[in-house]
């Protein structure tokens, strides 16, 4: 879109600002990589891999406002749309809740009077989507007439088109593109507006069209070194996702994916997401290790009893596989023992198939992210790479705020002075 000028503003920012590549969280999902994005801490510290912790429950504000650069009393903020932020909380200034909050939840809480009516959280088709996107994007510019230092708006189009819209490759590109477009044209409304200094842009993840999937735990079943898997459950999987193969050439993407999430997954899907919140599989009197995937092409392993001992040969095996990237150890009360990060070709999945490897089409999340930033205070440039535990710090030293000490990472290089 860049090279076809379909994005002339964006392409203008990074022409004329400083850009970069940038390194995301492990895992690369909503949570943890937000409120890791604005606290510069990392997911081990942040006490969460994914939305569900097994002992402290699910994700909310409390477990990381008071390290939220939204809490810094020096600056007055406008938080529209933030992962992480329901429920919300006092700061100075306001706050909007955003995605993967129940209900609309603001500070201060007269806000929920006059917006509350036409709200939209997510949107859960193509319409949706985009009406949720209009109404916050005008909130947004209509918050830039008042008193704030730092407006943050977090815009989920991209990411909730990919997990909303069945079909193609093509049909789903088409849909992302449309979805840049109008993200481009607000853009332009940015670099428009008079009262704005600086634009920063980064997201939290990248997408991918992924062709090819691994069922990890016949892997490791292959490899010799769990078994995860009853004899029989394994059988009807193959034969179900086998089956699955020879129909999704001859029929619609849309319609072969309906079929499959109801013959595969739709009736065990609830209780296997309580079982998975609870991280076992089995009664408690009988433990068994398991798997858990936690986006894209990264998925979990947690060790049980006797297992425990095998841990280290299972990492050492993994390490020296082709089809893995990455083995990430923790010891951490909650977290998984170990972390898989496979070749970012694969998609990562629990179920069970004779079958180590299959096709399919699926846009997923990739560990690529962008940082883009322009302004008065901005130096034109680029660098490779940058981490995610730097923007925040970054952010800070635009405001000539110091960095907290939990802050691991020191604010990068962008500015004119």
């Amino acid at each position: 879109m860049l090279e076809n000028n379909e994005v002339p503003n964006l392409k203008y920012l990074i022409e004329n600002g400083f850009s970069s590549k940038l390194e995301v969280t492990t895992p690369h999902t909503t949570i943890p990589s937000w409120p890791c994005l604005f606290t510069g801490i990392n997911p081990e510290n942040l006490g969460y891999l994914t939305f569900i912790h097994p002992i402290k429950g699910v994700f909310n504000s409390n477990v990381w406002r008071d390290k939220s650069i939204f809490s810094i009393k020096a600056l007055r903020i406008f938080a529209l749309n933030v992962p992480g932020t329901y429920p919300a909380w006092e700061i100075n200034g306001q706050m909007i809740a955003g995605i993967l909050s129940p209900l609309f939840s603001s500070f201060p809480k007269n806000l929920e009077q006059i917006y509350k009516k036409n709200w939209i959280i997510e949107g859960r088709t193509l319409k949706e989507i985009f009406k949720a996107f209009k109404i916050k994007k005008n909130l947004f510019l209509e918050k830039l007439n008042e008193d704030f230092n730092l407006l943050t708006f977090v815009i989920r189009v991209p990411d909730a088109i990919s997990h909303r819209v069945f079909g193609s490759e093509r049909i789903v590109n088409t849909y992302i593109n449309i979805g840049y477009k109008q993200i481009d044209k607000f853009i332009g409304e940015l670099i428009d507006n008079k009262s704005i200094d600086n634009i920063v842009i980064f997201s939290d993840h990248g997408l991918k069209f992924y062709k090819k999937v691994i069922h990890f735990p016949r892997f490791l079943e292959k490899k010799r070194l769990l078994y995860i898997n009853k004899a029989r459950e394994l059988k009807v999987n193959s034969l179900v996702i086998k089956l699955y193969d020879y129909i999704r050439p001859i029929m619609r993407v849309d319609f072969t994916k309906k079929l499959y999430n109801r013959l595969a997954i739709s009736k065990k899907r609830d209780s296997e997401l309580k079982k998975q919140r609870a991280l076992q599989h089995l009664d408690k009197d009988k433990p068994r290790s398991f798997i858990q995937k936690l986006t894209s092409n990264v998925g979990a392993i947690f060790l049980i009893g006797e297992e425990r001992k095998k841990k280290q040969l299972i990492k050492e095996t993994l390490e020296r596989d082709k089809y893995i990237e990455k083995v990430i150890e923790f010891n951490v009360n909650g977290f998984p023992d170990l972390v898989v990060i496979l070749d970012d070709k694969y998609l990562f999945t629990t179920e069970s198939s004779y079958f180590i490897k299959r096709k399919t089409e699926t846009f997923s999340h990739t560990n690529k992210g962008m940082f883009i930033a322009y302004g008065k205070d901005i130096k034109k440039g680029t660098i490779p790479l940058l981490h995610y535990q730097e923007i925040a710090p970054t952010i800070l030293k635009l405001f000539k705020l110091e960095k907290p000490y939990y802050m691991e990472k020191d604010p990068i290089d962008l500015f004119k002075t």
